[in-house]
């Protein structure tokens, strides 16, 4: 029984759900385990298999969780750095155009060398 003084207490409000128990909101860990293990369905080996599921289960959708956190980062940096190319690129374009009317303006006030 000592396994389920190592567990999470959502873990456990999970198994104990799964065996039909009824729990409270406020059910504290040391509650949580008694209601365990005084129950009419409590088999130790059984339990243990359950409550092992159900961790790596809830590890599972934590490191599912983590993963999705990081590409919606990832993607965020990559659109971030694609607007900085495409502003670096329009300016470099604008700062081309500008150069080049000034250059015609300039070559239009200049003399005719014959």
């Amino acid at each position: 029984m000592t396994y389920l003084g190592r567990s999470r207490k959502e873990d456990l409000k999970t198994l104990a759900e799964e065996l039909g128990l009824v729990v409270g909101e406020n059910f504290k860990m040391i509650q949580l385990t008694e209601l365990i293990s005084k129950s009419d369905n409590y088999y130790e080996p059984l339990v243990k298999g359950m409550l092992q599921v159900i961790t790596e289960e809830r590890v599972a959708k934590e490191a599912t969780a983590l993963l999705e956190a990081e590409n919606l980062r990832k993607a965020q940096v990559l659109a971030a750095e694609k607007e900085n190319v495409y502003k670096q690129q329009k300016y470099e374009l604008e700062k081309t155009s500008t150069t080049a009317r000034m250059s015609a303006l300039i070559c239009l006030g200049c003399p005719v060398i014959n």
